[in-house]
């Protein structure tokens, strides 16, 4: 049988409408499908690797910024470890997602790192119609991915005799490789420039777990912010001049990891500053979570890294005990009402 324009454009018109558009959608969800594994390839979510944890998302449109520069992009994720110990108490995955759901209320662009369809269908939901960004991470079972090879080496150091006991930072070397992937994940989002602002934040699944209101919310720049710092949120006072031994082994608080906020390219030297650190720490056989290398960035004179970006530090001066961690967050939301975007997510 042989071609025939003239006889195909005939047949596409006798279809009725309604199979014309499943046409069209197979066709883009074929297409988006490609672009997809071709996207996420430098994770190792390629080929057969991404059939086992994740699902093939169909691309929708494209998204619009109409977002004030004022209102950084924000980044998080969820890696499912399972439970596990966190001081005296034991995180079940139930929690996280009960903290979802406050996402629903963020309405800006956020950027999502996952691991898991499950994280991703339930995230999802919550983000309907809200710009959305969403990165599978194949963190575990790539052996050429840094995290496999930062995770082995953590492992060792973990189990040298004596090593420091706080759960998790010292005891759970996937947890302990998660929080030092909130940077990488930060770069990434940096270097692909997913909704062109000009300022990036992490922000902690669980960081509004307590918001109980009913108002919708973006996240502003925190106030007096100096453009040529990282801002955290501080947890204690800072005791300077104290090796980074002496910190693994007291584990005491300054920055939460839960928030930092800086203009994107501050944000990329910063990231490479806490690299830098994090690598030296490890040539020393020691390690823990973000919060102990962000202390021995500071504390500890032996490094001999070069710190180019400073931290510019905000905390709840009334010490109320729910915002203690968590004041930075609140001090950057602005009400704002909670309507429909009309704007799709995409993977």
């Amino acid at each position: 049988m042989t071609y025939s324009p003239k006889l195909s454009r005939l047949i596409f018109r006798s279809i009725t409408p309604k199979i014309k558009r499943l046409v069209v959608l197979g066709i883009i969800a074929v297409v988006s499908v490609s672009y997809f594994l071709a996207r996420n390839s430098s994770y190792g979510a390629a080929g057969k690797d991404i059939g086992k944890t994740s699902p093939l998302f169909i691309l929708e449109q494209p998204m619009s910024n109409n977002y004030s520069a004022q209102n950084p992009t924000i980044v998080t994720g969820f890696i499912d470890i399972g439970k596990f110990i966190k001081g005296s108490v034991s995180r079940q995955l139930d929690t996280y997602l009960e903290w979802f759901k406050v996402w629903s209320k963020i309405r800006q662009p956020v950027v999502f790192y996952f691991d898991k369809k499950w994280i991703y269908t339930t995230f999802s939901r919550h983000r309907r119609g809200i710009p959305t960004k969403y990165i599978y991470v194949n963190m575990f079972q790539n052996e050429e991915h840094w995290s496999w090879k930062l995770l082995q080496k953590t492992k060792r150091i973990f189990a040298q005799e004596n090593y420091p006991q706080h759960h998790p930072p010292t005891t759970n070397a996937h947890y302990s490789v998660i929080m030092h992937g909130k940077y990488e994940f930060l770069e990434n989002a940096i270097d692909n420039n997913y909704f062109h602002s000009p300022y990036i934040m992490w922000l902690d699944i669980g960081l509004f777990r307590d918001y109980r209101a009913n108002d919708c919310f973006k996240l502003k720049i925190p106030p007096n912010f100096n453009d040529s710092k990282i801002a955290f949120n501080k947890v204690k006072n800072f005791i300077g001049n104290k090796s980074s031994e002496w910190i693994i082994r007291n584990m005491p608080f300054w920055l939460c990891g839960c928030i930092l906020v800086g203009r994107v390219e501050v944000m990329k030297k910063f990231i490479r500053q806490y690299r830098l650190v994090r690598d030296v720490l490890m040539e020393r056989n020691l390690t823990g979570d973000d919060q102990m290398i962000l202390y021995s960035m500071f504390s500890d004179y032996t490094l001999g890294v070069s710190l180019n970006v400073d931290v510019q530090t905000y905390e709840d001066i009334y010490r109320n005990p729910s915002y203690v961690w968590f004041y930075l967050g609140y001090a950057m939301k602005s009400e704002t009402p909670c309507v429909h975007l009309n704007h799709t997510s995409d993977v």
